[in-house]
């Protein structure tokens, strides 16, 4: 598809749409109001297009979770089998899927001894949570409950949920 073929976009509509109902996370508010957000309305590769026809080299991978590239018609294609047969189920109260399983078994056998197990999350934010849970558990279970500090880097970024946010030293990502 070549960005000629694209629909039109309404860009002022839309950022007026924007404004009036998206909050955006990470955003200077002041400057997002004073000049309205970019409209991104395609990708292909590591390439996306605004809504006014800009091309811009995504280096952020459409924030982590497009590290193959946009538009990949063998991911579409497995993504659209797998929804047809089962497009989720959780891992709650002893159930598993095939794909979850299959998964899981791969990452034990490409993984360093010693890690035969799998915690699937949805995000890096939901992964630093668990894991901060889990080492609280772990000392609870050594009998030693008290130890419950962590030590992360200073102004690193860490995730946005309340345990991700509280390990780095961004003081606007704090409760």
């Amino acid at each position: 598809m070549k960005l000629n073929d694209l629909p039109t976009f309404d860009t002022a509509a839309l950022r007026a749409q924007d404004a009036a109902h998206h909050l955006h996370p990470f955003t200077d508010t002041k400057d997002l109001n004073a000049g309205g957000s970019r409209v991104i309305v395609r990708g292909e590769g590591v390439r996306i297009w605004d809504s006014e026809g800009h091309e811009i080299i995504d280096g952020m991978s459409g924030l982590w979770c497009v590290n193959l590239g946009y538009g990949r018609q063998d991911l579409v294609d497995a993504a659209t089998r797998q929804m047809q047969v089962l497009p989720f189920y959780n891992a709650f109260f002893r159930t598993a899927t095939a794909p979850t399983i299959e998964l899981a078994t791969l990452l034990a056998d490409v993984a360093p001894p010693g890690f035969e197990h799998v915690f699937f999350t949805n995000s890096g934010s939901e992964g630093n949570d668990t894991i901060i849970r889990l080492v609280r558990r772990y000392w609870d279970l050594m009998g030693q409950p008290q130890r419950k500090t962590l030590i992360s880097r200073h102004n690193a970024y860490h995730g946005s949920t309340l345990g991700g946010a509280s390990l780095g030293g961004m003081s606007g990502m704090h409760a």
